[in-house]
């Protein structure tokens, strides 16, 4: 499967973000991509992006190799019955939140494809996305190198355990919010000082990038970065002591713990694998 067609059943935000994505990166080109969907969004687009437009599911299961569904999880399941009498054979794809594979497995109503669970997360939109594909998968060999070079270009692949979700959407999924908060309040600080608020917004933005990047190529544990930015009596340990005065680290691990508690009681994903 060196090149696969790609449908895009449903075409929510995170739909949208990922076919601007593959276009973009010119990891799938428009031709060999379809789009259904209900919304006038979803369809602009598909144009936009030169991406073909299917009227009815089994359009879509015609075109396809490979069909992602991309809707949010309250419609998920009509979306894949409607698909049922035409995927028979075909690799299915699901990037909705909280379907795991074996309630995913029930509303195929025993139809055989090939089923990969994923979760993105929004800073794919620029490249710089983390996606989970979980282990429980019967997807084959050439379709999981496949969907592997078609994520790559544009997020971080990991390959977790579907048990493993609930803190990948804590950390990966909420953290872009977590991370805006912080680069809001540090601008804040910084205007607080007397720079401008859009030049204050630029650098925040800019250090947490950079910051990123640092640790994410350099693979240093965070302290190390950390320690040789504060100088012995200096200006950043100061800073430092003034948010470790106020439980700065509990409180980003309380909010990825209860974003992760959240996540379990909205979406009780049955992990047993005897189940599949």
């Amino acid at each position: 499967m060196s090149v696969a067609k790609i449908g895009f059943a449903g075409m929510g935000n995170m739909g949208q973000a990922l076919l601007k994505a593959f276009t973009g990166a010119r990891v799938c080109l428009p031709e060999n991509i379809a789009v259904l969907s209900n919304s006038e969004d979803g369809k602009i687009a598909a144009r936009d992006a030169g991406a073909a437009i299917c009227e009815t599911p089994a359009a879509l299961a015609a075109f396809a190799d490979i069909v992602i569904i991309a809707v949010k999880p309250k419609d998920a399941h009509e979306l894949i019955r409607s698909l049922c009498p035409s995927i028979n054979g075909k690799a299915l794809l699901s990037i909705v939140a909280g379907l795991g594979y074996s309630e995913l497995r029930k509303s195929l109503w025993g139809v055989k494809t090939r089923v990969l669970i994923t979760m993105p997360n929004t800073p794919v939109q620029v490249g710089e996305g983390i996606i989970a594909f979980t282990n429980e998968t019967d997807f084959n060999e050439e379709e999981r190198d496949f969907a592997v070079r078609l994520f790559a270009p544009v997020a971080q692949v990991e390959w977790i355990n579907e048990a493993q979700l609930a803190a990948l959407a804590a950390l990966a999924g909420s953290g872009p919010a977590y991370a805006a908060l912080f680069a809001e309040a540090l601008a804040d600080g910084a205007v607080k000082e007397g720079l401008p608020r859009e030049l204050s917004l630029r650098l925040a933005a800019k250090t947490l990038w950079g910051t990123g990047k640092l640790l994410f190529q350099g693979g240093r544990h965070p302290a190390v970065l950390k320690d040789a930015v504060c100088s012995p009596g200096g200006t950043s340990i100061e800073g430092i002591a003034a948010l470790e005065g106020r439980a700065f680290r509990s409180a980003l691990i309380e909010a990825v713990s209860a974003a992760a508690s959240k996540f379990e009681r909205l979406f009780p994903l049955n992990t047993n694998p005897d189940s599949k």
